[in-house]
């Protein structure tokens, strides 16, 4: 059977994204964010093909992020369900921070040894069902501004957030 890409099928070569944006700009927040799920709070997901959580999101004290930045992490999680038919390709381009000043940043792809560990995958993994990957997606916050939320957001699916406090 084929792997059925639900969280972002797209290749990207290191430190690119398809749609040609630069990873590290901010962009601006689309319509009106979905309720906020609690950190630690499971979600389902991809049509309920998944469940993503997230368990913390924490300032990183590491060098200074692109644009006199900050580095910002989220402790994720996405576990595929047990009746799921296919594997699922997960990768960070699903996860986002949407800031308190109404931007989006998308998930670094740069890797650091100063991140916290595990990292999250930042290519493209197939998961069997049942299955599930767990670790860190960071973000370089752009300078003044504040973590609101991280969001889940596959391509053609309704985005899901949990607040950051």
């Amino acid at each position: 059977m084929g792997v059925l890409c639900l969280a972002g099928c797209a290749s990207t070569a290191q430190g690119t994204r398809p749609d040609g944006q630069d990873p590290a700009a901010p962009t601006a927040a689309a319509s009106p964010s979905p309720p906020a799920y609690l950190m630690g709070q499971p979600a389902n997901a991809d049509n309920g093909q998944v469940t993503a959580t997230v368990f913390a999101y924490q300032p990183l004290a590491t060098q200074s992020a692109p644009n006199g930045g900050s580095w910002g992490g989220a402790d994720v999680q996405v576990c595929v369900q047990h009746s799921a038919i296919f594997d699922v390709s997960i990768s960070r381009d699903p996860w986002v921070l949407l800031t308190k000043e109404g931007h989006t940043v998308t998930a670094t792809l740069t890797d650091d040894p100063g991140f916290p560990q595990p990292v999250y995958p930042a290519d493209h993994r197939r998961v069997h069902p049942g299955d599930c990957v767990r670790g860190w997606v960071v973000f370089a916050v752009p300078a003044g501004e504040h973590a609101a939320a991280v969001q889940y957001a596959p391509s053609g699916t309704q985005p899901i957030n949990w607040g950051v406090r």
